[in-house]
C-alpha cells in the first residue's frame, strides 16, 4: 500500500516549483507538500494537503491570493490521473479545492469542469479570473492539454492545437494569449490568440525539452536534456543556439531540467543537481558553480535582481 506521510517523509518529498511575491516565497511537490518562508527563503515552514497527490506548479499574485496546482489518481484506477487545483486568500494558511467545486453539469465541447481535468503541470493566473493551465493530454477529447479559464479555474476551454505536439512538460505566458509550451520528444509551440502553433513537432527521441523561460520583451529560453538549450528574441517565433561554447566538462552530462534569466543574466541546472551553469552576458561565456544539491535542480526563481532560490529532489531548497 501507499506509504503514510509521515513527517520524516514530507521533509524528503521532493519540490517541484516555487513562486515569490517580495520575500514570502511559497514551493510545492510531492505528497502534497506546500512550504512557506517569511524571509525570502532563509528559514521555511511546511504543511500537506489533506489528501495524497503530487503538486507541480504554484502561482501568487499577491501576498494572500495564489494557487498550487498537479495531479492525484482518480478514485477507483491504479494509474489514471485527475487534476488538482487549489485556491487560497489568506497567503496559504487554508485552501478550497476548485476541483470539488467546479460545476460538473457545465461538461460540453468548450466548457469543461476542473474536476475532469488531467494532471496539471503549470498553471499561471493573470488575475482573479484569467488562467491557463498546461495538463498532460487529455483522453477522449482530441489530446487537448492547453487551456483557458476566464471564472478563476472552475471551467476551461480547450486552445486547440494545428499539429499535434508534446506531451507538453511545462510553459510560460506573458499573457493568456501569448506564450511558449515544451515537451517531450523535443517538442515546442508558441501559444498564439486562441491556438497554439507547433513549432517543432515530436522527434524520434527519448529526449525531452524540460524547461521554458520567457520575459515581457519578447526574450527567452528553452532548455532540456542533453545539453539541448535555444534562445529566441522574437516570443518564440524563431529559435537560435546561443553564441557561447558549454564548458566541456558539462557538455553532453547535463540534463537541463530548469532555466531562468533576468536581463542579460542566464541560469540552468538540472540532473544532475551539483552543477548549475551561470551567464552573465546572454550566453556569450558560460561558468561552471558546484551545488550542494543531491539529485536533480527541479526550478529556479529569481526573487529579484540579485537572489534566486532553487528546489529539487528530497526536499532540498538553495
Amino acid at each position: 500500500g501507499a506509504v503514510p506521510r509521515t513527517a520524516a517523509i514530507v521533509n524528503d518529498a521532493s519540490l517541484n516549483d516555487v513562486s515569490n511575491v517580495g520575500p514570502l516565497t511559497w514551493a510545492v511537490g510531492e505528497r502534497g507538500v506546500i512550504c512557506f518562508s517569511n524571509d525570502g527563503g532563509a528559514t521555511w515552514t511546511s504543511r500537506i494537503t489533506p489528501f495524497e497527490c503530487s503538486l507541480k506548479t504554484v502561482c501568487f499574485l499577491t501576498n494572500t491570493i495564489g494557487w498550487v496546482a498537479g495531479h492525484r489518481t482518480r478514485t477507483g484506477t491504479m494509474s489514471q490521473q485527475s487534476a488538482v487545483l487549489l485556491h487560497t486568500r489568506d497567503g496559504g494558511k487554508t485552501w478550497s479545492d476548485l476541483t470539488e467545486t467546479s460545476a460538473t453539469n457545465s461538461i460540453g465541447s468548450s466548457h469543461l469542469p476542473a474536476t475532469v481535468l488531467p494532471g496539471i503541470t503549470h498553471i499561471q493566473f493573470f488575475g482573479l479570473d484569467s488562467a491557463i493551465a498546461v495538463t498532460t493530454p487529455m483522453r477522449n477529447r482530441s489530446g487537448h492539454a492547453i487551456f483557458r479559464s476566464d471564472d478563476g479555474g472552475r471551467t476551461w476551454s480547450p486552445i486547440p492545437s494545428d499539429h499535434p505536439g508534446g506531451p507538453w512538460l511545462a510553459g510560460q505566458f506573458l499573457s493568456e494569449s501569448d506564450g511558449i509550451v515544451v515537451g517531450q520528444h523535443q517538442s515546442y509551440a508558441a501559444v498564439v490568440a486562441d491556438h497554439s502553433v507547433v513549432i517543432n513537432r515530436p522527434e524520434p527521441t527519448l529526449r525531452a525539452i524540460r524547461s521554458v523561460s520567457l520575459d515581457s520583451t519578447a526574450h527567452g529560453w528553452i532548455a532540456g536534456d542533453g545539453c539541448f538549450l535555444l534562445t529566441t528574441d522574437d516570443a518564440g517565433v524563431t529559435w537560435t543556439q546561443p553564441p557561447g561554447q558549454m564548458p566541456r566538462e558539462v557538455n553532453e552530462m547535463l540534463d537541463f531540467h530548469v532555466i531562468a534569466h533576468k536581463n542579460a543574466t542566464v541560469l540552468l541546472g538540472g540532473n544532475p543537481g551539483t552543477t548549475l551553469l551561470y551567464s552573465a552576458n546572454n550566453g556569450q561565456d558560460w561558468q561552471r558553480v558546484l551545488l550542494p544539491l543531491t539529485g536533480c535542480l527541479n526550478r529556479l526563481r529569481f526573487l529579484n535582481e540579485t537572489d534566486v532560490i532553487g528546489v529539487g529532489s528530497l526536499g532540498q531548497i538553495v
